[in-house]
């Protein structure tokens, strides 16, 4: 269920998700416990605030058919993303995603 939509006119959204979570809490009165995402919204930092606030998130590291690169070992938020979307849990969300 999309419950909070935003547009911008900028190429790398990855500022944005973070402000699009505080309006589904501002909505729903909570976070939300799953969130998917397009690879514009990845970030160490973003991955970082949603694991500290107990969301459980779904966002791309690349391009769709596109070789995308081993995520830095220094950025081991981003490190657990891959794992969570390479897991057959993670695969099938983010196949009905698409």
């Amino acid at each position: 269920m999309i419950v909070a939509t935003g547009v911008t006119n900028c190429a790398a959204d990855h500022d944005a998700l973070l402000p699009l979570v505080d309006r589904v809490q501002a909505t729903l009165g909570g976070d939300p416990a799953v969130v998917l995402a397009d690879a514009d919204y990845k970030g160490e930092a973003t991955f970082q605030t949603l694991e500290t606030r107990q969301i459980a998130a779904y966002i791309s590291l690349g391009r769709e058919r596109k070789a995308g690169t081993a995520p830095n070992p220094a950025q081991v938020a981003t490190q657990r993303m891959a794992a969570r979307l390479t897991s057959a849990d993670g695969k099938a969300r983010y196949r009905r995603r698409k």
